[in-house]
């Protein structure tokens, strides 16, 4: 199947999971109220932070060998299945029992609630299989494979919100429960996708058939040497970036309290969510980059980063003009504070997904250190404009230090695209005749399906 085809699906499939996680946002909101919407923001966030950490960036160098040669693939799934669990196993240990002692803030305190560090561990064990998933089925192109994996964890969250939200289950309304169902959601989200991709494994090389095997990533100490080093700057870069996304969560809790953290959550979150339509096409083109680059291939990244931009511009815009009256209509009016935050954050975050594109080029052409480079510089002007504005400010200041944060690490990444492959600059902004053909063609399978 062609590119175009793979993009045009993924494109579809995640205009479903945007509308599935505003749903689930809504629910939970209501559920739980401003103050346990951001209690549970903060527990979701140190999942998603951990995971990261702990990952070192190898599902993001599985990518890139699978794409290469999936003979690989056995031995890979075996050794991170292996590899991880043993990394959550001495978290675990570590935390537990000398959680006091560490310097980090961003963790939640569970120490005197094992059931809550326990859930913690396997959530974080399971969303870092999720991911191998994600990686294993992007790098041999089942991207509908891919894709109905992405779909099925919002969907499984969303049916035991609905069920939930039934009277009879509203003495359990608790955030515990959420997150114990948090975590239940992502074990049979990896279990029900690790079922199809077994039989594919029955036919890689394994452990010893890979040693001094030419041409391919080797199972040795040289081979896992390139496996880790190739994941280090993509590990580097996603947790400067995650931290650019979701500091200000923390810091915003610090400051102001988990109540203004539950109206920053959504406005944040909302924002946000219209990345997942770019994250999800750039996941496409990094595995073919990696097979096929070149400057033609920067040309038709650049294309894509701006039809993209402007297919996020229509909601983002929408979104903007009609916050102040859907999110107290749909959230309930407690989170009115909501509203103005999340039409700063959109300043920064429609911009930023010409970023999401151009990532994954970069990342297909062993370029990763630009990735880096770019988030450590939004992580920076968040911390700064963070520290300065929120104690004055609250979610404002927040909203506008994320939005700051947003278009400077856009600049960046454009300016060096630009600059590399020269590119002018009008290419990565201003439509043309091809690109309205283009989204006149989307429009009308969207309008078919």
């Amino acid at each position: 199947m062609s590119f175009k085809k793979h993009t045009t699906q993924t494109l579809f499939s995640n205009i479903l999971v945007v509308g599935l996680s505003v749903a689930n946002s809504v629910l939970l909101a209501r559920m739980l109220g401003p103050e346990g919407r951001g209690h549970f923001a903060i527990y979701q966030a140190s999942v998603n932070l951990l995971t990261i950490w702990l990952s070192f960036g190898l599902q993001s160098s599985l990518v890139y060998f699978l794409s290469k040669d999936e003979r690989i693939l056995k031995p890979s799934f075996n050794f991170l299945a292996v590899f991880f669990l043993v990394i959550d196993i001495l978290f675990f240990t570590v935390y537990f029992f000398f959680q006091d002692r560490l310097p980090v803030g961003l963790l939640p305190k569970t120490k005197d609630d094992l059931e809550g560090i326990v859930l913690l561990c396997i959530s974080i064990y399971a969303f870092q299989m999720f991911s191998v998933l994600i990686s294993i089925y992007t790098s041999f192109f089942q991207f509908n494979k891919a894709n109905i994996t992405r779909i099925l964890l919002p969907a499984l969250m969303f049916s035991a919100f609905i069920l939930f939200y039934l009277p009879i289950f509203k003495p359990y309304l608790s955030v515990e429960n959420f997150m114990r169902l948090n975590t239940l959601a992502y074990v049979l989200n990896f279990v029900a996708m690790w079922i199809p991709i077994r039989s594919k494994m029955q036919s890689s090389l394994g452990f010893a058939e890979l040693r001094n095997k030419p041409g391919i990533l080797t199972a040795d100490f040289q081979g896992l040497k390139t496996f880790f080093a190739w994941g280090l700057l993509a590990y580097l870069a996603n947790a400067a970036q995650f931290l650019n996304y979701r500091l200000d969560y923390w810091l915003v809790e610090y400051f102001k309290g988990p109540k203004d953290l539950g109206y920053y959550s959504i406005a944040s979150g909302l924002a946000q969510m219209i990345w997942i339509i770019p994250g999800s096409v750039s996941g496409v083109l990094f595995p073919y980059i990696a097979k096929n680059s070149g400057d033609n291939q920067a040309i038709k990244s650049v294309n894509i980063a701006r039809i993209i931009f402007y297919i996020c511009l229509l909601p983002g815009g929408s979104g903007f003009i009609i916050s102040d009256f859907i999110i107290p209509l749909i959230y309930g009016k407690e989170f009115i504070p909501s509203a103005l935050a999340f039409k700063i954050i959109l300043v920064g975050a429609i911009p930023f997904t010409i970023t999401n594109i151009l990532a994954g080029h970069l990342a297909g052409v062993n370029l990763v250190k630009i990735n880096l480079m770019g988030s450590v510089i939004g992580l920076v002007v968040t911390i700064l404009l963070d520290l300065l504005l929120i104690p004055d400010f609250g979610i404002i200041g927040a909203a506008a230090a994320s939005a700051a944060s947003y278009l400077i690490t856009t600049l960046v990444v454009i300016f060096y695209f630009a600059n590399k492959y020269n590119i002018p600059l009008r290419n990565f902004v201003l439509l043309n005749k091809n690109d309205l053909n283009i989204l006149h063609s989307i429009i009308k399978k969207y309008r078919a399906s």
